[in-house]
């Protein structure tokens, strides 16, 4: 199948602009859209993909589509070229022009804030995720795409690439040694079960990465430590710590030093428990060690402080209940960002069980389980 600028996908619909990416399974072209009359990405089989590729393709276009959030890429349609043959496709919204995480690193390290926002977008996308009860377990600098909004030029980052994405159907079966070396938690390459957490460490090596220059692990130092721990007769090694951070970037705050290396730890049960979590922290670190607010309002016409604080809260509650438990230390977070909004003291426990009500029950249809 040779394609080229010029050529249509689907009948009259998609015309082929120019190739933005190849990887493993398929190619990525920009295209028009000639009903809607937009720009769009379109991923394109590769001709001759075995059956798994197949299967792994259609999954990562349902998982797309199980997931509504500002910081997934969104996908539009699916289907088949024509022709006995047509390779399959799906068409998502065009990160126009293509970034992603890797090429902003010289950035990202030279300016903490910045880094620490779109940390936070991350987890944003990555939590809506695992409300749907999947686990990413590609999370890297690639597969976090950041678009530029023209009018206002607020970068925001999308989640992308959901090609070994697991569903909460796979959790019985055995789970295959997929990743990526470097960015793939411990037991993913060790065939163990992995949950959420594994893309919790995903997100902590890319962080590591983007502050430091460096992957925590380099390619030798895990195949020796896997192939060591496969040994017969040999005992059980834990991955090593990774060189510790201030040695390669000296003007980031140790607090967000400290956030990466818990989710860099080798041990699920040490790590954070959620991206809810693991946001909290990271926003600790944005609005009280940093300094900058969280959120940068230019509507000239500003919210009632309670209106402003239920719309900024109603986001935070969802990451609170992605594991359907509401703890003291969560309740007293969101207690203290609905006073910086202007909510009186009297009035922010109020507003904040009210937040968390509603998101209850949009994501059970019932209340929230407190603790």
């Amino acid at each position: 199948m040779n394609l080229q600028g010029g050529s249509v996908v689907s009948p009259r619909r998609y015309m082929l602009v120019d190739k933005l990416g190849e990887g493993g399974m398929g190619v990525v072209w920009r295209a028009r859209d000639a009903v809607l009359q937009r720009d769009v990405a379109i991923k394109l089989l590769s001709f001759g993909a075995s059956q798994a590729h197949h299967e792994f393709f259609e999954r990562e276009a349902l998982a797309m589509a199980r997931v509504r959030s500002e910081h997934v890429v969104e996908i539009f349609d699916a289907g088949r070229m024509e022709g006995e043959d047509g390779a399959a496709f799906f068409v998502m919204e065009l990160i126009d022009p293509p970034t992603n995480l890797h090429d902003l690193q010289n950035e990202l390290r030279a300016d903490a804030a910045l880094a620490v926002r779109l940390f936070i977008q991350a987890t944003e996308g990555l939590a809506a995720i695992h409300r749907r009860g999947i686990v990413h377990r590609d999370v890297k600098p690639s597969n976090l795409l950041v678009a530029t909004r023209h009018e206002s030029g607020r970068r925001v980052l999308k989640v992308a690439d959901f090609g070994i994405a697991l569903f909460p159907s796979d959790f019985e079966d055995e789970q295959p040694a997929v990743g990526t070396f470097g960015y793939a938690a411990p037991e993913q390459l060790l065939l163990e079960t992995v949950d959420l957490r594994a893309d919790i460490y995903g997100l902590g090596a890319t962080m590591y990465e983007l502050l430091c220059g460096d992957k925590p692990h380099s390619d030798d130092e895990l195949s020796a430590w896997w192939k060591q721990r496969h040994a017969p007769g040999t005992a059980f090694r834990s991955l090593p710590p990774p060189p510790p951070m201030r040695v390669r970037n000296t003007h980031a705050p140790d607090e967000l030093f400290s956030i990466v290396a818990q989710c860099l730890e080798p041990r699920v049960d040490r790590r954070f428990r959620s991206m809810g979590a693991l946001r909290f922290a990271l926003e600790f670190v944005l609005t009280d060690v940093v300094g900058i607010p969280l959120a940068e309002r230019s509507d000239p016409h500003p919210l009632d402080p309670e209106d402003a604080a239920r719309q900024e809260l109603a986001g935070l509650a969802e990451a609170v209940l992605a594991d359907d438990i509401v703890v003291d230390s969560e309740r007293a977070f969101l207690r203290r960002r609905a006073m910086r909004l202007g909510v009186s003291e009297d009035r922010a426990d109020t507003i904040v069980a009210e937040v968390l009500a509603n998101a209850g029950s949009k994501a059970h249809g019932g209340g929230t389980t407190a603790g």
